[in-house]
């Protein structure tokens, strides 16, 4: 058999554009003309599962799940649901600002905090330099334990 006559023999067997293996409704058992010649080599158990399967899967065009839902919807629903956006953006950006706030409270403490150290021990370098290492050390991990907080939070 050459190619053209395995192109004639398939479209002879195959279901017409459109078609719906299904000849009349309820009747599970029925299969285009194409089809039951194609069948009729098939073992019975197998050709019942064949037969589900193409009255299951042609018996009309796909829908999406939500398609149903989305017939529902209204320009009430869209409204409220770019009201609601809006309020969370709102909120994101009041939390962004309360966070930068923070940020730059305790900055300004830590920066504070270190010259009180430094205009209290300047008699003492020793002394100071102690501090100052136990207090950047101190200052540097929480940096960067936040900085690494941060970054696994936004990816």
């Amino acid at each position: 058999m050459n190619g053209d006559e395995k192109n004639n023999d398939l479209q002879e067997n195959s279901i017409p554009p459109g078609g719906n293996p299904k000849q009349e409704k309820g009747d599970d058992t029925s299969a285009p003309a194409g089809l039951e010649q194609i069948l009729e080599k098939v073992p019975e158990p197998e050709r019942r599962q064949l037969l589900a399967f193409f009255s299951s899967t042609f018996t009309g065009p796909p829908q999406h799940p939500l398609a149903e839902v989305a017939k529902k919807v209204t320009s009430e629903h869209v409204g409220k649901l770019i009201e609601n956006d809006r309020e969370e953006s709102s909120q994101r950006f009041k939390e962004k600002a309360s966070v930068r706030q923070y940020a730059f409270i305790s900055f300004v403490i830590i920066v504070l905090f270190t010259a009180a150290l430094v205009y209290t021990f300047k008699e003492k370098p020793t002394v100071l330099t102690g501090v100052l290492s136990a207090v950047g050390g101190i200052v540097g991990g929480g940096s960067a334990g936040y900085g690494l907080g941060l970054r696994q939070s936004r990816g």
